[in-house]
């Protein structure tokens, strides 16, 4: 392909360079707005007209409502909502076929309520149906062409335009489909661990919370954050499947050397819940930090013996959230005077030969300013 045709697309006749930087950005960015803001702007620009629009169906399919207005009274234009089969909007959304208005003066679908309440005057116009797997999911229309009269080409152009803007409706609905599977999920997970007894009720929630403020202040960055998140709200997983003899035969873990050991005993379930998480690669970054909540920073912990530096910094932080966790428990019904002493007593206790230094300094001195317990 020479570079004249690569900006050329097929059978529009047109610079298309614009569309393939649509394309591309509709399969990198999760931002839908953006996305659909940048299709508005394209057609404007190369259908040269004045205004163009994006108007999705609300979930009833009785009215359309405008996702992308641009122009000159795009903004005023965005807060009407247009019922099916009133204008020519509402007759392109009705009867999902395309139509082109080249005097809208003559045209009885036209009925002109919008022009009267923005100011914008209407002269001409294309509409086109959106679709998705063959779903209508709303409309996409250009106004005014400023030079010469709309026409076929222009309608076959509009018509790619709206198949890529539906794509990208399509695939930010899938995005956020997942993320509320995903954000289900870990409800249920987590109150499933807080089923296991009154020490677990709340916790995971808690430690979550404590880990992103200690995350933070620390200075990790946005994906270490993430995967802290999750392995604050999951590290204790594995105690669901710790009595089952069955599974853990399974997974093919080999429960640890010393059961009488109180620490290894403890530990056994970072090893299980790590296995039990893997293979999603949602948990991907966060599995180490389940892994190896359990280990010492002089390298005395379970399951690997790993020490300072070698134990992920994620999983220092989890080590000291059990630490305060525990306190708590032991506390409960004491005085949040008293669990803050208590707690500033244990964490001092246990640095050094438990607890990463580093990070104790820094969870005392929050604990003086923020709501960390």
């Amino acid at each position: 392909m020479t570079g004249q045709d690569a900006k050329s697309a097929p059978g529009l006749g047109i610079d298309a360079t614009s569309l393939f930087e649509i394309a591309e950005e509709i399969t990198s960015s999760t931002d839908l707005d953006t996305v659909l803001n940048k299709i508005g702007l394209v057609a404007k620009k190369l259908l040269n007209c004045e205004a163009s629009s994006i108007m999705l169906f609300d979930e009833s399919r009785k009215s359309l409502y405008f996702k992308v207005a641009t122009g000159e009274k795009g903004t005023a234009i965005k807060r009407f909502v247009v019922p099916v089969g009133v204008g020519v909007a509402g007759w392109v959304g009705q009867n999902l076929q395309p139509v082109i208005i080249k005097d809208t003066s003559k045209d009885p679908r036209f009925t002109g309520q919008f022009d009267k309440s923005s100011g914008f005057i209407t002269r001409s116009l294309i509409c086109v149906p959106m679709f998705s797997k063959g779903e209508p999911i709303g409309i996409m229309e250009v106004l005014n062409k400023t030079e010469g009269k709309f026409d076929d080409s222009d309608m076959a152009l509009l018509t790619h335009l709206a198949g890529l803007a539906s794509i990208a409706i399509t695939n930010a609905r899938l995005v956020q489909d997942q993320r509320n599977f995903y954000a289900h999920m870990l409800e249920v997970l987590a109150l499933a661990i807080e089923s296991l007894g009154p020490r677990f009720i709340g916790l995971p929630w808690r430690s979550q919370r404590m880990a992103a403020t200690l995350g933070r202040l620390l200075g990790l960055g946005a994906k270490d954050l993430t995967n802290l998140s999750y392995a604050s709200l999951l590290h204790d997983i594995g105690y669901l499947a710790q009595n089952n003899s069955r599974y853990i035969e399974l997974l093919g873990i080999a429960a640890p050397p010393v059961v009488s050991n109180r620490e290894n005993k403890e530990g056994f379930h970072a090893v299980l819940g790590e296995q039990m998480l893997s293979g999603i690669d949602l948990f991907k970054g966060a599995l180490p930090l389940i892994r190896h909540h359990h280990e010492n920073f002089d390298g005395t912990g379970y399951p690997d013996r790993l020490a300072a530096g070698a134990i992920p910094l994620g999983a220092r932080v989890i080590a000291l959230l059990v630490v305060v966790e525990d306190v708590r428990y032991q506390l409960r019904g004491a005085s949040a005077q008293d669990l803050r002493a208590q707690i500033k007593a244990e964490v001092t206790n246990f640095s050094q030969w438990r607890l990463d230094p580093d990070i104790v300094k820094v969870f005392l001195e929050a604990l003086e300013h923020e709501e960390l317990i």
